[in-house]
């Protein structure tokens, strides 16, 4: 998650190296893509993805986590499923 100067928050996206993107070619993106918060939207991409952090285990909260996540079949404290690091 980050901040324009003016506090508007954002997410934006970065490749990893996979299979087929191993990084020997320049083939980059001219730009990163980026989703900006929309408040008082029901489907804030920011707020979405605030509620998907909550529900993660704490230690797969990092920048260098999975995205990916299986769901846990146990309920946390607050009634909601929420996710396991192993799919």
């Amino acid at each position: 998650m980050k901040a324009t100067t003016d506090g508007q928050q954002y997410l934006e996206h970065t490749e990893r190296i996979t299979k087929t993107r191993n990084g020997a070619n320049l083939d980059t993106r001219a730009f990163q893509a980026k989703m900006f918060a929309d408040t008082g939207n029901p489907r804030c991409p920011i707020q979405t993805y605030k509620q998907f952090l909550r529900r993660r285990p704490e230690d797969m909260v990092a920048d260098d986590c999975p995205f990916y996540l299986g769901v846990s079949r146990q309920i946390k404290d607050d009634g909601v499923a929420g996710f396991q690091d192993k799919l």
